[in-house]
């Protein structure tokens, strides 16, 4: 199944909308019972439906395996990729945000802005308010203007943090209004931001403190490329979006200060359940290493371990050579890569119509790609990437095609 963007739904995004069917089919059931004058559901609709509802716990049901899974694995990969305090401090010490600080608290910047210092600007309180707060995207892209003046209003002169107020987002029904807080020196940097944010060139923009280049609100994508972009210029290289920062806030405080987890749910927006659902899988790596060392203590007195400082035999070297020679793995995919200016032409011209549109959906690019045996052999062998590799490969750099205007550089 596929969504409005032709890309391929989640088990997870399956299975709630079986579950909305499910409560619609009912609530038409209930309608056609409150308007027939006899009292009763009657006829083929009402028969279909009855069908319906009663297969649907069913269908739902056959999906949760495979959704438990698709939720493990990617937790796994998030755990992989995560984003250590050394990372945001690399970050923080970085060139990209010492340039963005100074031109926030600069009172010589004119209107004349580029659209790349802006975004600068714009990626930089992204990450600061992302790190500061872990709240999720919905409550940075929501956050208005109205929001930031009306909390402005209320702040007490002098005061050292301040603390904005967003009541629209994923959670809002069950936790309440959203808050992000500030310190002094974050206040000032969002107070140079709104200035130029008010800039004459950004008069017909949506009115929500965070806007893209395009003048429109920003979605998830969006602050995840702003983030991403951000934390590239330091040299971390893999995805950054506000899921990641938010387990990365979940493993630090509940390992380093235990006793404030339900004051950092709280302020999450999100259940208990929701933040161990993570933690367990830390807490599991740390119980598996005392485990495995507790069993090898157990099963081996050391008598019959291998000598560490013995040579290895000369038959075991040759063995060992034969198979780094034979068994080459192939080459791990990178974020950045060099291409030759035609494999790149090649890529343009092929994919001409995604950049177009400035679209890269993962499964079009791969049957692109697949439908043109030549190219794609060309540039197997070019890459030396191989499947899945070489289609995120080709992804990014449709991608960059497209995204160098609005201050992202080229891959």
């Amino acid at each position: 199944m596929r969504n409005e963007s032709r890309t391929a739904m989640s088990i997870k995004t399956v299975r709630g909308k079986l579950l909305a069917l499910e409560y619609f089919c009912k609530f038409v059931r209930q309608e056609i019972l409150l308007s027939s004058d006899s009292g009763e559901c009657s006829g083929d609709l009402c028969s279909n439906l009855s069908e319906l509802e009663a297969v649907l716990p069913a269908w739902r049901q056959s999906l949760r395996t495979k959704c438990n899974i698709e939720e493990v694995k990617r937790r796994v990969q998030d755990d992989a990729e995560c984003i250590s305090p050394q990372d945001i401090q690399s970050y923080l010490c970085s060139e990209y945000a010492r340039q963005a600080e100074h031109m926030l608290l600069s009172a010589r910047v004119s209107e004349s802005l580029s659209i790349y210092d802006f975004t600068r600007c714009r990626n930089h309180l992204l990450v600061l308010l992302s790190v500061g707060n872990a709240h999720r995207t919905g409550v940075l892209t929501h956050f208005t203007i109205a929001d930031y003046e009306a909390s402005m209003k209320q702040a007490v002169v002098g005061a050292e943090n301040h603390v904005f107020t967003i009541s629209e987002h994923k959670t809002a029904s069950t936790h309440g209004a959203a808050t992000l807080a500030v310190n002094s020196k974050e206040a000032k940097l969002l107070a140079g931001y709104m200035k130029l944010r008010k800039f004459s060139q950004f008069a017909k923009a949506e009115h929500f403190v965070f806007i893209t280049a395009t003048l429109s609100k920003m979605t998830q994508s969006n602050v995840s490329s702003a983030l991403t972009a951000a934390f590239a210029n330091s040299g971390f290289n893999d995805r950054v979006n506000c899921t990641k920062l938010r387990k990365s806030a979940v493993t630090q405080i509940h390992g380093n200060h235990p006793d404030k987890r339900a004051d950092l749910v709280s302020h999450m927006c999100h259940r208990v359940a929701t933040a161990e659902k993570h933690y367990r899988l830390v807490e599991k790596k740390s119980n598996t290493v005392a485990c495995s060392q507790l069993l090898r203590e157990t099963f081996n007195d050391g008598t019959h371990g291998p000598d560490i400082g013995t040579e290895p035999s000369v038959s075991s070297m040759q063995t060992e050579t034969d198979l780094s020679f034979t068994s080459v793995p192939p080459a791990p995919y990178q974020k950045r890569i060099r291409w030759s200016t035609e494999n790149r032409d090649l890529i343009f011209k092929k994919f001409a119509s995604f950049v177009r549109n400035e679209r890269t959906p993962i499964a079009e690019i791969e049957q692109t790609l697949l439908s043109d045996p030549v190219l794609h052999r060309k540039l197997e062998e070019d890459m030396n990437m191989r499947g899945r590799m070489l289609v995120h490969a080709v992804k990014d750099k449709v991608r960059s095609f497209f995204r160098a205007k609005y201050g992202y550089k080229k891959h």
